[in-house]
């Protein structure tokens, strides 16, 4: 059975169209000669046990965001953060390591959770580089405290070995 199949370029009007005695007949269709009967029947057992075959094991994916649990960064946790920085005044990694360990004292006291080292310099040094707001000459109170700690960091002398 052939079938004249229309090109872009001719005024294709449909007449020439070979549909048989088969009014629905689509050229873009699936082929009509091939039955459903030719194909394999399988029980819905079958069916389920290859669905659960293809299925990936793996677990899910995670997801963004924060995880259960987790405490924002509030204001006392500013001011004790604030204290223990101005008691050791940090250079380095090991001197954050010492910040780390008296402000996980104080914040159990607090009943608030743990943080490390590289958070709470990453929150330090967020403040310090914060820039003013836009309309207002005056900067946030925990930000002002934030750059004179950081002043009297640079200010003192180096204590190298």
């Amino acid at each position: 059975m052939q079938t004249a199949i229309p090109s872009r370029h001719s005024s294709w009007s449909g007449k020439e169209q070979n549909t048989g005695s088969n009014p629905n007949y689509s050229p873009w269709a699936s082929d009509p000669s091939a039955s459903s009967s030719s194909q394999l029947s399988r029980s819905d057992s079958d069916r389920e046990q290859q669905q659960q075959a293809e299925q990936p094991t793996t677990k899910k994916a995670k997801r963004g965001g924060k995880p259960k649990g987790a405490q924002t960064f509030n204001d006392a946790d500013e001011e004790r953060l604030f204290k223990i920085i101005e008691e050791v005044l940090p250079i380095g990694a090991d001197m954050w390591d010492q910040v780390e360990t008296r402000y996980n004292e104080l914040s159990s006291i607090a009943g608030r959770k743990p943080r490390d080292s590289k958070y709470l310099k990453a929150h330090y040094r967020g403040l310090i580089k914060s820039k003013k707001p836009t309309g207002d000459p005056n900067r946030p109170p925990n930000v002002k405290k934030a750059l004179e700690l950081e002043v009297l960091i640079k200010k003192m002398p180096y204590r190298g070995t």
